[in-house]
């Protein structure tokens, strides 16, 4: 069901994240999963929008935790960083994509 709602966004080039976030709200509602992990490799498109879906999942009792993905150690920390600022509870940055299964484990156990 999830991967029928996601296919209903256009591809334009940018990271329609709130889109992707409003899209999957109602089986979250149902299904209220206690974390719901991010992976990204950089700006939203509208990070406004991804903020205020970000406080509705966590209104939920959705502990959001993010990942950021980026070519070199300095880019996956700014887009981590960033990551942050958007209301993530927790944020990993990570530039080899061998590094995380083992820190996944870490960023979603912290409290």
């Amino acid at each position: 069901m999830a991967a029928k709602r996601l296919a209903q966004i256009k591809a334009n080039g940018g990271t329609p994240l709130a889109e992707v976030y409003s899209l999957m709200l109602p089986m979250i509602r149902s299904k209220k999963p206690d974390i719901f992990l991010t992976l990204s490799d950089g700006e939203p498109s509208d990070p406004d929008a991804v903020r205020a879906m970000v406080h509705t999942f966590k209104l939920l009792g959705i502990k959001m935790v993010a990942i950021g993905v980026g070519p070199s150690p300095m880019i996956s920390t700014i887009i981590a960083s960033n990551l942050k600022h958007l209301g993530y509870e927790n944020t990993l940055a990570v530039s080899r994509l061998n590094d995380i299964p083992n820190r996944v484990l870490n960023v979603l156990g912290r409290n």
